[in-house]
């Protein structure tokens, strides 16, 4: 099976996108925790 190369920057382009998405809502949570602690112990 062929990919051209369209097809393949459009899968790469989407699975970039799907990693950041990943990425940025684990740093969200990853900084929700820690400001929950920091709260906890003032």
């Amino acid at each position: 099976m062929m990919i051209d190369n369209q097809s393949y920057k459009h899968l790469v382009f989407s699975l970039d996108k799907k990693v950041k998405l990943v990425y940025k809502s684990d740093v969200i949570a990853l900084l929700t925790d820690i400001i929950e602690k920091i709260e906890q112990s003032i």
